[in-house]
């Protein structure tokens, strides 16, 4: 072999490195979840694919996110959020070389006040009914 085929063997493999580090690099983080999610609780479960690294989870009030919020930084692939009001809260990873995910929303909207209402009235028809049971047995059993 001559110095000349020498020299493009091992510009060929470098080239081949450089590349397979910047394909790595270039992947930015995804959620593995749907691209908008729906809660009528307020709380959600986002996963995401693991990172080589460390990931960050922004939170934002609008798409554009203008004033992001991190809310949590780490190599977990998932993080539990609750406590959230009605309305659009939108998220996004960024890895640890500045890439960033395609943006996920999460959309919240409660159970209707009236409904929890009426749930709450049965509820507690019911346990004075299973009250009234047990006290009217107990004096039938006493005389």
């Amino acid at each position: 072999m001559t110095r000349k085929t020498i020299r493009v063997l091992l510009l060929a493999a470098v080239v081949v490195v450089v590349n397979s580090w910047a394909g790595a690099a270039i992947a930015a983080p995804r959620f593995i979840t749907e691209a908008t999610i729906t809660s009528n609780t307020g709380y959600a479960q986002l996963t995401w694919e693991p990172e080589n690294g460390p990931v960050e989870l922004q939170q934002a009030l609008d798409q554009e996110f203008s004033n992001p919020q991190t809310i949590y930084q780490g190599n977990n692939t998932s993080l539990f959020i609750s406590g959230l009001r009605n309305g659009a809260y939108f998220y996004r990873l960024q890895a640890t070389d500045g890439t960033l995910s395609p943006p996920l929303t999460l959309e919240v909207q409660h159970y209707p006040l009236g409904q929890a209402w009426m749930l709450f009235a049965l509820g507690a028809g019911v346990f004075a009914g299973i009250v009234f049971v047990i006290l009217n047995g107990e004096q039938h059993q006493h005389e």
